[in-house]
């Protein structure tokens, strides 16, 4: 839970725009797939696709439902449930890592 942790410095939770951790570095490899560093920690993780997609639309500090609204746009069997999931992934994960 640590490693997910690294992703998201803050949630506001009036408007529900998260925002990135500064210090982590977002690496795309060859397939699409990516890796976050944070350097002053040293944990790394490796993200899929939508994963690098929803990392580069938190730099727009956009609220989740706009998160939610251009991944469905950009990617094919987004569910329904999308909104939700982006949010339990940037809410409850984080949270609980710490």
């Amino acid at each position: 839970m640590l490693i997910l942790y690294i992703l998201i410095k803050d949630i506001r939770h009036t408007d529900k725009k998260p925002i990135v951790n500064p210090v982590v570095v977002l690496r795309k490899e060859f397939d699409e797939w990516a890796v976050l560093f944070n350097p002053d920690t040293a944990e790394a993780a490796g993200i899929n696709p939508v994963g690098v997609a929803i990392w580069e639309l938190l730099d727009q500090q956009i609220d989740i439902h706009e998160i939610a609204d251009t991944i469905r746009q950009d990617f094919a069997d987004v569910p329904g449930r999308a909104t939700e999931e982006i949010e339990n992934l940037l809410t409850i994960l984080p949270n609980a890592a710490s």
